[in-house]
């Protein structure tokens, strides 16, 4: 009893803890369950009345009534979570259909290559078919032709289009990166391609914020290069100082994820941290004057939330911003601030003002690696007693990078499928090098006006990049230097981070019940891992992916795929398609033959008459050489039709007689429409790949 009742009065003095939990929990509610079908709005106003009368009457001020106080606190809370989440859900008006008129405001640096400038834009009216002007206030994305004129284009300006917007299409290949949806989480819905002769620009708007954020980076960068820093080491400096990391090089971010370093290119608490120290030790002067102290405090939150500006209001940055803020306020009242009612109280303003964030990989990451290196560290740090002040620094960085790993590497794993092997050396080195790196930073950002001291300073800096760019490619030539392919479904990550919640309850609170949670929680977890590992041992499981076209079909059994591609991508593995997917399927051995009229036995697929038998099905993969006509139909379970066939539906459909119709990727979506009318003149099921996502038929062996 005296366990709970120490848990207990703990909670109680983490407010923003007991906030937290029911705003989260409508929030994820209204996005997996409700999904916009249920109007809670109704009872959101009941319990805020409910509430109200409360705090009036006497039942209110009750002692004994103190859990009602709880309870409709906690129902409104997560009726309130529901209820903004719905709304951030909103779907878009600029899809009529029509081509029409679009006002609209560039709003972010135009991104140009050698095909296309991409704008992100806010729209603010379009013309309806009566030809009023409907004023609307939505961002979308347009793709412009690379050209003398969209070269020009600068934020702030403004822009006529004369075009049609489309839905952002998810590809609907399993564990695919979902990119439409990435897009509607930062309220993203539709996009469009607008040739040259159908835009203008008339106008430009006084973007003065966004203007002086891109002036700054601007001028702060132009130091940089001033120094001779350039290449690689420009751009990883760009990532550590700003979390820009397109111009990050394939190897570049391949070295820093094998070596398990790439959270330093994220800006996070590392570097909100930095600049807080800097901007303290530099304002240092100013606390003895008279209200020094409030300047002080003032200048240095507006400097850090400067730099959360300078970051793009990173959920990373954002996190450690309020955190740093609580401080800044707590410092200037004389009250000591606890750490996790800290991060709480971030996690719940964040939340409010986006309630998307929680689904961020980067906000999951952020919270689960201070908490864990706020409890672990000083737990790992105490087991081993170190006189050498050398070897206790080091360790304290490992426990560190220990504790941030416990915390991290569920969602790590969840998500990226990998997890770098030598982390605790590369964090060893890195995180000090990361440490000079940023306050060389700010040496040459205040010395750059000196013609010598600013050249020394750059060349010092440029080194120390290099330096750590170069110890994150030699960890990633290490033999063993990344385990690859591991997978965690949804059920499983939920099980070992209540491990390591009730793990941490046990060491709190020495509950002897929760350290029998805990083990528990791993048999639970061995036994869905040894389920799942059967489960994929008897799969038979044929896919043909989306991968726009183009073909690509793949037939598992067990660990072993063959995959069947188009003649002219033979080469092509679409790993961005399929990666995940094999992954999950557990796939070790592949092979891979070209798309032709005589498919061989091969491995798992047996051919029969040019007919592929697997499982229990017959299947027929189309080509140019299957319309001559044929004296007996054949009856066969899935047709897959390919850019081969060219347009010759009906005398193919003569010759077979399919359950199923496949139109796989490679058609374009207007000759699939010609199919599929046809297909449903003759009643035939069909399945076009383009549109609905990959076909998917899977059973498990006899």
């Amino acid at each position: 009893m005296k366990y709970s009742t120490g848990f207990i009065e703990y909670i109680r003095r983490l407010p923003f803890v007991r906030l937290l939990v029911p705003l989260l929990g409508g929030i994820v509610a209204e996005e997996l369950v409700f999904r916009q079908k249920v109007n809670l709005l109704p009872v959101l106003v009941i319990f805020s009345f409910c509430f109200t009368v409360m705090f009036f009457v006497r039942i209110g001020k009750s002692y004994g009534y103190r859990w009602l106080w709880g309870v409709l606190i906690f129902c409104n809370l997560f009726l309130f979570g529901a209820e903004i989440m719905k709304n951030r859900c909103r779907q878009t008006t600029l899809m009529s259909g029509k081509q029409t008129f679009f006002r609209s405001v560039i709003i972010e640096k135009p991104d140009a290559d050698a095909r296309f400038t991409k704008l992100t834009l806010k729209i603010t009216a379009y013309r309806d078919s009566a030809k009023n002007w409907i004023a609307v206030d939505e961002k979308a994305m347009a793709y412009l032709p690379a050209d003398g004129i969209s070269n020009t284009l600068k934020l702030g300006d403004v822009l006529m289009l004369n075009t049609t917007f489309s839905a952002n299409s998810s590809p609907g290949n399993p564990e695919e990166f979902n990119y439409s949806y990435y897009l509607a989480r930062r309220n993203f819905f539709a996009s469009t391609f607008v040739t040259a002769n159908n835009y203008k620009k008339t106008g430009h708007e006084n973007l003065w914020f966004r203007k002086a954020i891109l002036n700054i980076q601007t001028a702060m960068f132009d130091c940089f290069s001033k120094t001779g820093i350039e290449g690689d080491n420009f751009a990883v400096l760009r990532a550590l100082i700003i979390g820009d990391k397109d111009l990050l090089s394939d190897e570049i971010v391949s070295a820093y994820s094998v070596a398990g370093a790439m959270h330093v290119l994220a800006v996070s608490g590392l570097h909100v941290g930095l600049v807080y120290s800097v901007l303290f030790f530099l304002l240092s002067i100013v606390n003895k004057r008279r209200f020094g102290k409030f300047i002080r405090i003032g200048l240095v939150f507006f400097g850090i939330w400067l730099y959360a500006a300078l970051a793009a209001f990173s959920p990373s940055v954002c996190r450690a911003c309020v955190m740093f803020s609580f401080v800044l306020f707590g410092d200037l009242f004389g009250k000591k601030v606890n750490i996790y009612n800290s991060l709480a109280a971030s996690a719940f303003f964040l939340s409010l003002v986006n309630p998307y964030n929680i689904f961020e990989v980067g906000f999951q990451l952020s919270y689960c690696s201070v908490i864990a290196i706020v409890y672990f560290q000083p737990l790992i740090y105490k087991t081993i007693y170190i006189r050498n002040k050398i070897l206790k620094y080091i360790f304290a960085l490992a426990a560190v990078s220990i504790a941030a790993q416990i915390g991290t590497l569920p969602i790590t794993i969840f998500y990226f499928h990998t997890f770098p092997n030598y982390f605790l050396i590369t964090n060893v080195l890195i995180i000090p090098l990361v440490t000079v790196i940023m306050f060389t930073v700010a040496a040459t950002l205040i010395v750059s006006w000196v013609p010598l001291v600013g050249i020394l300073t750059g060349k010092f800096l440029d080194i120390s990049v290099s330096i750590a760019n170069s110890i994150t490619k030699n960890i990633e030539m290490l033999p063993y230097s990344l385990s690859e392919n591991i997978y965690m479904d949804i059920s499983q990550v939920c099980i070992l981070i209540a491990a390591f919640i009730f793990l941490a309850f046990n060491i709190a609170f020495g509950n002897k019940k929760a350290l029998i949670a805990v083990f528990c929680c791993f048999v639970i977890f061995c036994g869905m891992i040894s389920l799942h590992e059967i489960e994929r041992q008897n799969r038979l499981q044929m896919t043909v992916y989306n991968t726009k076209g183009s073909s690509f079909i793949s037939f598992v059994e067990g660990q072993n795929s063959i995959n069947i591609r188009d003649r002219e991508n033979i080469i092509n593995n679409f790993a961005f398609n399929t990666k995940n997917h094999f992954v999950r399927l557990g796939i070790k051995n592949t092979k891979t033959i070209a798309i032709s009229n005589d498919i061989k036995t091969s491995g798992i697929i047996k051919s029969y008459k040019n007919i592929i038998l697997f499982g229990n099905k017959s299947i027929k993969i189309a080509t140019g050489n299957d319309i001559s006509p044929s004296s007996k139909p054949l009856k066969i379970d899935f047709l897959i039709v390919n850019k081969y066939l060219g347009n010759n539906i009906q005398q193919l459909l003569n010759n077979y007689h399919p359950k199923i119709l496949i139109i796989d990727s490679s058609i374009p979506a207007r000759q699939a429409g010609r199919w599929i009318t046809e297909a449903e003149k003759r009643n035939i099921s069909h399945h076009y790949v383009g549109s609905k996502g990959a076909f998917i038929w899977t059973r498990q062996k006899n």
